[in-house]
């Protein structure tokens, strides 16, 4: 889950149905993107960067830490 998008959506009381217009893609996808379901593409990123004016790593999660935790093999 993006939780860092989530809580710059909430900040700026933004829905799902706004990032999809963004983006142009449907509210669906956007939800599952957000969800952690489907990845963004690079360019969605970029895009919500420039949006937002912040960068990547303000706005999104490692795809290993999206569900609070790593996903990494311990050794």
């Amino acid at each position: 889950m993006q939780t860092k998008l989530i809580s710059i959506l909430n900040d700026r009381n933004m829905k799902y149905g706004d990032i999809a217009k963004i983006l142009n893609i449907s509210e669906k996808q956007t939800g599952l993107k957000i969800r952690g379901k489907a990845p963004f593409k690079s360019t969605e990123m970029f895009k919500l960067s420039e949006y937002f004016g912040l960068p990547l790593d303000d706005i999104f999660l490692n795809n290993m830490y999206q569900n609070g935790t790593s996903k990494q093999k311990e050794e």
